[in-house]
């Protein structure tokens, strides 16, 4: 539900914010949002931090796929770089997710998605900088 909230508003605010703006409240978010569900150990805190993940997962992946599709080159394998690692996370964040739950607690094995959100959205906010800095 909140995925598509997001997506039915993301462009006005990414509009009205910029990308960077954006990515960083994005992935805050998501990080924190979900952290502190986590933190509340109820089923209605998880519930409504897996709503601010997703919230901020939502705009995020498009931002990342649009700003591919900036900048001097060819569009098409910016693009599929940025798809390639958006598959390689999904496929491999579920396997490592797996044996780090195996070794600990699924509820410690989450821990990782917040502190991944996080990186996502600095990630994309350095690259976009990078992408953006004149040479």
């Amino acid at each position: 539900v909140m995925m598509t909230f997001g997506r039915t508003v993301g462009d006005k605010a990414v509009l009205r914010l910029g990308r960077n703006r954006s990515l960083t409240l994005l992935s805050a978010i998501g990080a924190v949002g979900l952290a502190l569900g986590l933190l509340t150990d109820s089923v209605l805190g998880a519930a409504i931090g897996f709503g601010c993940l997703g919230l901020g997962l939502s705009v995020m992946v498009p931002i990342f796929f649009s700003a591919a599709g900036d900048g001097p080159g060819e569009t098409g394998p910016k693009l599929a770089v940025v798809t390639t690692l958006g598959y390689l996370g999904f496929l491999l964040g579920p396997a490592a997710l797996g044996p780090l739950a195996s070794a600990t607690s699924v509820h410690a094995a989450l821990w990782a998605l917040p502190v991944f959100t996080a990186l996502a959205g600095g990630l994309g906010v350095t690259a976009s900088r990078m992408r953006l800095t004149p040479h």
